[in-house]
């Protein structure tokens, strides 16, 4: 996670300060102990109300203004030319975020991301939390959750069911004045990540109050594999500047999409889920074709590609960033820092102080398939030629979906465009 400076976590983690009225004891402390991601029981079956399909598109289209609103911010941008984020850890993370605010602010906040009522979003989560990661999924997909407040803090009855029964977590006590506070929150997620993403925070105060995480992470084998031999040094053009990259390479039969603006070929891997590379025509750049990219763009690609056999070429990539979600949300209308928070009792007073929420999230594309994984954190504070093949090079600026075909949900998003 990005960098929080003494003061901002002391801000954004006194939020939870606001109006709370339970006299419920807190969670057992702990003095630092270590502490591991909990397992989440799988299901291979999911049903959808239409209210649920409604909140999935929703989540989908919040990571479409999401991914413009990155993508329009020079700074990020300029520091994260790769970009990458998970929508799906993302909305888990302001669903857990959700039940620890004031019910009024988050059924504002929630209706604002598309999503009907924090109920519903509860539901969905709980769902997706165990349909993705189950076997039959073939992907490896591990999704956890955690809420750690200070020992002066006594979270609410109400609290402790909705996130245990829905986030299967509880609460847990931490003394934020022990120097190994910090470390045993970092532990849990790089288990949690299986060490992709490493730390979440980099020092807590002993006047914070509360950090809460989301962690997902994804390993999944392409259905066809490419042949690492077939791998070889290539071109990738970018802003008038060539660079010499790691091309892979393959001859298949895939989902392809071509339009005047952008082509997209559709990559499944094994089971349930999906990689969709977006290639902007010559005439075209990556932001004008994204800036008008939705749930229905998404929609068509899926419906419309036809089965082709395709030379293609895709390099071999990694994409990363750490996101302030604050100012990403507000670049979205949205203004966390109007939140107050409940669910734990402890009262200095009734202002309202701002929340702190950071998204980092990694993505390995290579031979064999990808591995990915994302945090969302709040502290409150090629083979032979073919001639009949369609040659699809991916040398130049695209952005790349991976999707659950069963749910529409999209796992992670981002682009490739400047080689490191």
């Amino acid at each position: 996670m990005a960098t929080l400076t003494k003061s901002c976590a002391f801000i954004a983690l006194s939020m939870l300060l606001a109006a709370c009225s339970s006299d419920e004891g807190p969670a057992t402390p702990t003095g630092g102990e270590e502490a591991k991601p909990e397992a989440i029981p799988t299901t291979s079956d999911i049903q959808l109300s239409g209210e649920e399909a409604a909140i999935c598109q929703a989540i989908n289209e919040m990571g479409f203004d999401f991914y413009e609103a990155v993508s329009n911010d020079s700074r990020i941008m300029s520091q994260y030319p790769n970009m990458a984020f998970s929508p799906v850890s993302l909305s888990l993370g302001i669903g857990l975020m959700s039940n620890i605010i004031a019910p009024t602010d988050a059924e504002m906040l929630t209706k604002k991301l598309g999503f009907e009522s924090v109920s519903d979003l509860n539901t969905l989560c709980h769902k997706l939390m165990m349909f993705l990661p189950d076997a039959s999924n073939k992907s490896k997909i591990e999704i956890a959750n955690s809420v750690w407040h200070n020992t002066d803090l006594k979270p609410s009855d109400n609290c402790v069911t909705t996130i245990g029964d829905f986030y299967f977590h509880k609460p847990v006590a931490i003394d934020f004045s022990q120097p190994t506070a910090v470390s045993t929150i970092n532990q849990w997620v790089s288990d949690a990540t299986h060490g992709l993403i490493n730390s979440l925070i980099d020092r807590i105060e002993p006047s914070d109050r509360i950090v809460f995480a989301n962690a997902l992470y994804f390993n999944s084998d392409w259905l066809q594999q490419f042949n690492e031999k077939v791998t070889e040094k290539s071109v990738f053009t970018s802003a008038g500047k060539d660079y010499q990259i790691d091309m892979m390479g393959i001859l298949l039969n895939a989902a392809y999409y071509k339009d005047a603006d952008y082509l997209a070929v559709t990559l499944p891997y094994e089971g349930t889920n999906e990689f969709i590379a977006v290639l902007p025509s010559k005439s075209s750049t990556l932001s004008d074709v994204m800036k008008s990219f939705s749930c229905a763009t998404l929609d068509k690609i899926v419906k419309s590609s036809t089965k082709e056999d395709l030379a293609l070429k895709l390099p071999k990539f990694n994409s990363s960033a750490k996101l302030d979600c604050n100012s990403v949300f507000d670049a979205m209308g949205l203004r966390l820092s109007d939140s107050k928070l409940t669910g734990f009792n402890k009262i200095y007073g009734s202002e309202t102080y701002p929340l702190t929420i950071n998204h980092e999230a990694v993505v390995r594309v290579s031979e064999r398939g990808t591995e990915a994984a994302a945090v969302t954190g709040g502290l409150i504070t090629a083979g032979d030629e073919n001639d009949r093949a369609i040659e699809v090079t991916f040398n130049r600026p695209f952005a790349y979906i991976i999707r659950n075909t069963k749910t529409g949900s999209i796992i992670m998003m981002g682009q490739y465009t400047q080689p490191q």
